[in-house]
């Protein structure tokens, strides 16, 4: 019985080729790449597409277009980051050719694999397959954003998609932007709340309500004229949720930052008293919020943060000295910080104040 062999891979030999100096072996082993059905060609034959010799950039471009339709869409859309690269590419202009091949891949494998193809794992795809779609106009804006799936939490996607709900009627585009409004992007969830606010309805109501407790200052500052304008009080909106015994640390921080930013002096005292709250991040919150509303009691406000039973808190005191030039006494610091045993924020002092 004679014993069957499986023929070699002409890969490994392949790439050596299209990486040798000589432009005519790099031409001729790019088009061998052209008569093969492997998709493992397609990322030898990327780095050919802008070769430095004109000939060679030629025929790696013919044998892309021979490949697009004998080789699986997955394999092609995986390379497409890579062809789109080009029109970001000197040495020549690859537009027309670019074009001509988002064409033809939209032909071989059709609008739904492309659909799919935003929702790739890999962002690199996603954000390729947007974007051929996006600029040959093969779906709506409300196909093209729905297809973005899972990817809202793809920044640049998500807020290319929220651009794209703009131009949509307001029933479509918050029921979009809803999604976007759980993006973990900051960005993302401004611009989507931004468009929901276009339409001034319960829902874009409740919204924004909710996003006057967002985390992050600028998604509140989109909320908070748009619920003064509806007659929501501000500064009782954020007094009552920074009270309120069922809020976690992280919401009373956060409405504690969003009644600071109103800078009303007749809320100092309010924050003052959460300096004493039992959250370590809640005490450093209100000092924070503290320095704010009176930047000239820094020296106070470093003093209480050094006496806090938290490290955490107590940073702030150096913070506050090294950049804001408060002013403590060494004597002081050294005698406290001792009592804590903390050498190291000590240390940390003595280079910022000296010995004295």
């Amino acid at each position: 019985m004679t014993n069957f062999r499986m023929p070699p891979d002409p890969l490994p030999d392949l790439k050596e080729r299209l990486d040798w100096h000589g432009g005519r072996i790099r031409e001729t082993a790019v088009r061998e790449c052209g008569t093969l059905s492997d998709p493992r060609v397609l990322a030898l034959l990327a780095p050919r597409l802008n070769d430095w010799v004109p000939q060679v950039r030629d025929a790696a471009r013919e044998a892309m277009m021979s490949l697009v339709e004998r080789l699986p869409a997955a394999a092609l859309l995986a390379i497409l980051p890579r062809v789109q690269h080009l029109l970001n590419a000197g040495r020549t202009d690859h537009r027309a050719w670019v074009d001509a091949y988002e064409k033809a891949l939209i032909q071989v494998t059709g609008v739904p694999a492309l659909l799919k193809g935003v929702q790739d794992a890999d962002c690199h795809v996603a954000r390729a397959s947007f974007h051929l779609l996006r600029r040959h106009g093969m779906c709506t804006p409300a196909e093209l954003v729905g297809a973005i799936g899972r990817n809202w939490n793809d920044a640049m996607l998500a807020v290319q998609g929220v651009r794209l709900c703009m131009q949509l009627p307001p029933d479509q585009r918050n029921a979009l932007c809803r999604k976007a409004l759980g993006s973990p992007f900051s960005s993302v969830r401004a611009l989507a709340l931004q468009a929901m606010l276009e339409t001034d309805d319960a829902e874009s109501l409740a919204a924004a309500h909710a996003a006057l407790l967002d985390v992050n200052g600028s998604v509140r500052a989109v909320a908070k004229p748009f619920m003064a304008r509806h007659g929501v009080d501000l500064r009782d909106f954020y007094r009552n949720a920074a009270r309120r015994p069922d809020q976690n640390a992280l919401q009373v921080r956060t409405a504690l930052a969003g009644l600071a930013s109103l800078r009303d002096p007749a809320d100092l005292a309010f924050m003052q008293s959460f300096i004493t709250h039992t959250s370590k991040s809640v005490r450093a919150e209100a000092l924070l919020t503290w320095l704010q509303q009176a930047p000239g009691d820094k020296d106070d406000i470093a003093l209480a943060a050094l006496m806090d039973a938290s490290r955490t808190v107590r940073k702030l005191s150096l913070y506050l000295v090294c950049r804001q030039g408060a002013y403590m006494p060494m004597a002081l610091v050294r005698a406290r910080l001792a009592a804590t045993g903390d050498a190291a924020m000590l240390a940390a002092f003595g280079e910022r104040l000296g010995s004295s």
